[in-house]
């Protein structure tokens, strides 16, 4: 019978003494028959066919013992690689020539299908020898998928990245609510403050009409009526003062000088009262001026008094005018008498003739 581990072709007759050399010659061959099975060790834990690459990237190199003289079809071993393949990859085994590496499917092999230090299960099919199991490619890749946070494949980026982008338009969402949150807000105070500013407008617009209202009154106000207790507007004392200027005006040419003063007065006091009425926001100061136009015996501005002080100088004109016209008319005294009475009361300066007052009416 003969076979790989031992061929007994040399066999002993029955009942015939045998040399020892030939004994321990057959003995030796069937140790050495022996010897070329594995251990047990190797059988227990798997290890008959499995193989160290020696290669190179992409090029790997394994030795099997005993030796094999072809590849047929079948062949199983575990290759341990000593680099990862970059792409497409071949075995050469007890250099019987290199044989492509492919997916189980037939496929090309992938870069990182092979990792360093990975055993890798290979059959082959009478071409190939085809990867069993997972590749490490597809490995890496979906690791690629599940943890990078850049683009992976197509433009597309991990699932990590995508959880990141996800977060952190939630945290823009979040922050873009509590600015909604912070106008609104804003906005409510905003309108709050508007309809405070429109209620002072308003309250403005009010005062400042009884103010143009009040300036109107101390302007305009009928003669004889008081505007504030015991006060009157300069409409009337400018009437007063017109009364007084046409009594001047019957007078002699002192009294049409006074009549003509009283009618500057006047227009003053009406200039007075035009001031006061476009004087809307400064109404109060308007009506004190317009009483100062009206009731001031002194200068107001510009070198001009007031209406009282125009019709005091009337009032004056007039006594001058009525003095000289007692002297005038004296029938007993002679021309150079009257001149000298005219010098003796002053005509014309106020000396000596009869002085009017004008009050408040």
């Amino acid at each position: 019978m003969s076979n790989d581990y031992f061929t007994h072709d040399n066999e002993l007759d029955r009942h015939t003494l045998g040399r020892a050399e030939q004994v321990n010659a057959i003995f030796q061959q069937i140790q050495g028959g022996f010897d070329k099975l594995p251990t047990p060790a190797d059988v227990n834990q798997g290890r008959i066919t499995y193989l160290q690459d020696t290669g190179t990237t992409d090029a790997y190199v394994v030795t099997m013992d005993p030796a094999i003289t072809s590849y047929d079809e079948g062949l199983n071993l575990t290759m341990k690689a000593a680099n990862a393949n970059t792409g497409p990859a071949t075995i050469n085994i007890n250099a019987l020539g290199p044989k492509a590496i492919k997916r189980y499917n037939g496929d090309p092999l992938e870069p990182q299908d092979i990792r360093a230090g990975m055993p890798v299960d290979l059959a082959y099919n009478g071409n190939d020898f085809l990867m069993k199991g997972a590749h490490g490619g597809e490995v890496a890749k979906a690791k690629k998928w599940a943890s990078d946070t850049g683009t992976v494949e197509s433009g597309l980026k991990g699932a990590r990245g995508y959880a990141q982008d996800a977060s952190a338009s939630a945290s823009s969402a979040a922050a873009s609510a509590s600015n909604a949150a912070t106008s609104e807000g804003n906005a409510a105070t905003s309108e709050g403050n508007a309809a405070s500013s429109a209620s002072a407008a308003s309250t403005s617009e009010a005062n400042a009409a009884a103010s143009e209202t009040k300036a109107g009154k101390w302007a305009e106000e009928a003669e004889d009526t008081e505007v504030e207790s015991g006060k009157y507007s300069a409409k009337h004392h400018a009437a007063k003062a017109g009364g007084s200027a046409s009594a001047a005006a019957t007078s002699e040419s002192g009294a049409a000088s006074s009549a003509s003063a009283a009618s500057t007065s006047e227009t003053n006091a009406a200039s007075s009262a035009s001031a006061a009425a476009t004087s809307e926001s400064n109404a109060s100061d308007s009506a004190s001026l317009a009483e100062d136009w009206a009731t001031s015996l002194t200068a107001v501005s510009g070198g001009l008094k007031g209406a009282r002080g125009y019709a005091q100088d009337a009032a004056n004109y007039i006594g001058d005018a009525q003095g000289a016209i007692r002297w005038d008319t004296a029938q007993s005294l002679t021309a150079p008498q009257q001149q000298q009475a005219r010098e003796n009361i002053g005509f014309g300066t106020h000396k000596g003739a009869p002085t009017l007052m004008i009050e408040d009416s």
